[in-house]
């Protein structure tokens, strides 16, 4: 029923259903019916579901995970923290999951600091050790706080730890660079992508065109982030 929940009324329905016959329902059933409420960021329903819940299971740190992510992707931070300390009060432990979904809203809502914090601190207490999408959230972040030299170091060390960078964490430095006039730092990150073996996709179509990378590329490419 619930993974064929096609309709905005189908998922009202389900979440009718699950709180009515919620004595019936195992942990798998509300982790998909979670899942399935948080790919269409049904919020209202969520917090319904989880309200009710809590009388017959105990949420799992998925459940608490996929609250906390999908606020943060709305930008609510206040209460995806209240879902982490209702995790932690729980007695279970945030993830490097649950770090990565806060580092995202934090950056999203433009609280750079706060995401710092997430990555310095709390990671560091938890033991998490962050990964490229924890790394990404965080850079887009930072540049599009204009944090070119801190976007910079972090990409250094992303790629100490044998991470590697995606195209879009090129992208958004190249683009910070653009947006300080810094166009000769531009240039090097770009030259940097390339020798890495980064692609993005109008490099992509650059280096069919010329049939390698060269300097014209490299300026082609900065006009494109430009305009």
């Amino acid at each position: 029923m619930i993974l064929q929940c096609a309709k905005h009324s189908d998922f009202l329905f389900v979440i009718d259903f699950s709180i009515k016959f919620k004595s019936l329902l195992t942990p798998n059933c509300y982790k998909a019916l979670f899942d399935s409420l948080a790919s269409v960021s049904l919020l209202s329903g969520m917090k319904r579901v989880y309200t009710e819940m809590l009388d017959v299971v105990s949420p799992g740190v998925h459940t608490y995970n996929t609250m906390v992510n999908v606020y943060c992707k709305h930008g609510y931070m206040v209460e995806s923290n209240q879902f982490v300390c209702k995790m932690i009060l729980s007695g279970l432990a945030p993830n490097l999951s649950t770090f990565t979904s806060l580092i995202m809203g934090y950056s999203r809502t433009k609280d750079v600091d706060a995401a710092l914090r997430v990555f310095h601190k709390n990671m560091v207490d938890y033991g998490c050790v962050p990964d490229f999408k924890c790394y990404e959230h965080l850079i887009l972040g930072i540049c599009f706080a204009k944090k070119l030299g801190l976007a910079q170091r972090l990409l250094d060390q992303m790629q100490r730890q044998g991470i590697t960078p995606s195209w879009i964490v090129f992208d958004e430095i190249v683009k910070c660079c653009c947006k300080l006039n810094k166009y000769g730092e531009a240039a090097q990150v770009v030259d940097h992508m390339i020798s890495s073996g980064g692609y993005t996709p109008v490099l992509k179509e650059l280096q069919v065109k010329h049939n390698q990378y060269s300097y014209n590329t490299t300026n082609t490419y900065l006009k494109s982030i430009i305009t």
